[in-house]
């Protein structure tokens, strides 16, 4: 599982799951634009959405975007 904002780079390395961060790249699992209780909040959300996916079935290259994990 790779979460990016860069779905070349993951589908070059040959991820099955990658998770489309919903951020810049400089920061996949951040958004510094947040107040910081703002962005640990988002970043918790982020990060159980995240592992919930590890217990999908997947076959072959998977994307998820940020509409997948919070619809």
């Amino acid at each position: 599982m790779c979460v990016t904002a860069l779905y070349n780079v993951a589908v070059q390395i040959g991820t099955n799951r990658i998770v489309m961060s919903g951020s810049k790249f400089h920061y996949p699992m951040g958004r510094p634009d947040l107040p910081p209780e703002d962005e640990k909040e988002w970043r918790l959300r982020q990060t159980r959405a995240t592992l919930a996916i590890l217990e999908k079935p997947v076959e072959g290259v998977t994307v998820f975007t940020q509409q997948d994990l919070f619809p």
